[in-house]
């Protein structure tokens, strides 16, 4: 997170881009905290709570980046398929995973309720050229925090592959939309 937020500070410049600037850094910054604090998540749960919480104040942000950047919806059909594919499956996953909520439940309905909206709003944000980008890394991350929800309340026994497909979708969630938003504003170097 460090080296995206690195990359936002020098090529996101000029006043009419400093809101989105700020609201991109503060995503990336929250996310870094919250990936510091689930590496201690294994010696006390107020970890994983604390590290999930950074997590939604995260998509907070990004919500607001995507909500406040929307087109005018054209297609309504469209807009409600994929409102009715995201809300099938934050229900299908709560479905996999309520048997193993415990005390976890409210935060974690809620932290699936906040990450699917931001990528709801990434899909009827107005990042014309380079959406596409944008939609893909929040698919990314949504898949990444699946991941996490399944291995830690679905899964009886962890793959050793989890936590490398846990970090490679996270981080290439991460960079297409810092990416997409970076070539959005005409300045991205890649």
């Amino acid at each position: 997170m460090p080296t995206l937020m690195f990359y936002v500070i020098c090529n996101v410049d000029g006043e009419e881009f400093k809101k989105l600037k700020v609201q991109l850094l503060a995503a990336l910054l929250f996310s870094f905290l919250g990936d510091t604090l689930l590496m201690f998540s294994s010696k006390n749960e107020l970890f994983f709570l604390l590290g999930l919480s950074m997590f939604l104040i995260a998509h907070v942000f990004y919500i607001l980046l995507f909500f406040f950047h929307r087109k005018v919806i054209v297609n309504r059909a469209r807009t409600i398929f994929y409102f009715i594919v995201i809300v099938s499956y934050y229900c299908l996953l709560m479905f996999l995973i309520y048997p193993k909520l415990g005390d976890f439940s409210v935060p974690v309905y809620l932290y699936g309720l906040v990450l699917c909206t931001m990528l709801f709003s990434s899909f009827i944000s107005g990042f014309e050229k380079v959406k596409s980008i944008v939609v893909i890394g929040a698919i990314l991350f949504v898949f990444s925090d699946s991941l996490i929800a399944l291995n830690k309340f679905y899964l009886v026994e962890s793959s050793i592959f989890i936590q490398p497909s846990i970090m490679l979708l996270y981080a290439l969630g991460q960079f297409c939309i810092v990416l997409g938003l970076t070539k959005f504003l005409g300045k991205s170097r890649i």
